[in-house]
């Protein structure tokens, strides 16, 4: 007849438990702050795009805006960074009521506003101009929108993610990112020195 024994774990397989995650989590650590890092830099050198209702960097070809004002509510609130679609000029044809388009204001070009076509109005020649508005607005948009004016189509938005991008382009986030990998190197730091120190008096 056999017997299977078992032995309890004891205080060393532990320790060596331990020890391994610390290592596991500290390289995870490392990982994850040079990805950030380098994302951080990456959209701190993006360039910047200053607009009335909203700001924020053009990556990978398409326009990444920081929300400004409430005008959008309805759809997505202060704060939110909204993904806009770069148009093409043959892509105008396909603007039609109910689209959320991203257009340079009438009064200063270098100011984006993102508001809803309401309304189609055909003019002379085959020529069309739109009415536009926010959905939080009471009132529509005083002047008529030209299609030559608008540079892209609302894609998504991602609520509180324009926090984001504006502390890291202030450079705010970094400095925060970097001041936690400190604490954290140092805290696995003392913990690894204190199970070496364990260890040494096992020994001994």
């Amino acid at each position: 007849m056999s017997f299977l024994l078992l032995q309890s774990p004891t205080l060393w397989d532990f320790k060596y438990l331990i020890t391994g995650v610390l290592r596991v989590f500290r390289t995870a650590i490392a990982v994850a702050f040079t990805a950030i890092v380098l994302a951080t830099v990456a959209l701190a050198f993006a360039s910047i795009r200053s607009t009335d209702s909203v700001v924020g960097p053009r990556i990978f070809g398409k326009n990444v805006l920081v929300v400004r004002s409430g005008s959008m509510n309805g759809t997505f609130p202060v704060g939110s960074a909204v993904v806009i679609n770069p148009i093409s000029p043959s892509g105008m044809k396909s603007l039609r009521v109910g689209t959320i388009v991203s257009f340079k204001s009438a009064a200063n070009p270098d100011i984006l506003i993102t508001h809803r076509i309401m309304e189609t109005i055909a003019r002379g020649g085959g020529r069309v101009v739109f009415r536009t508005k926010g959905d939080s607005n009471t009132l529509a948009d005083q002047t008529f929108l030209d299609p030559s004016q608008v540079v892209g189509t609302y894609s998504y938005a991602i609520p509180h993610g324009g926090h984001v991008l504006v502390a890291i382009q202030s450079g705010r986030l970094l400095a925060a990112l970097v001041i936690a990998f400190i604490f954290a190197s140092i805290s696995l730091m003392f913990t690894n020195r204190a199970f070496a120190s364990s260890d040494q008096w096992e020994i001994l």
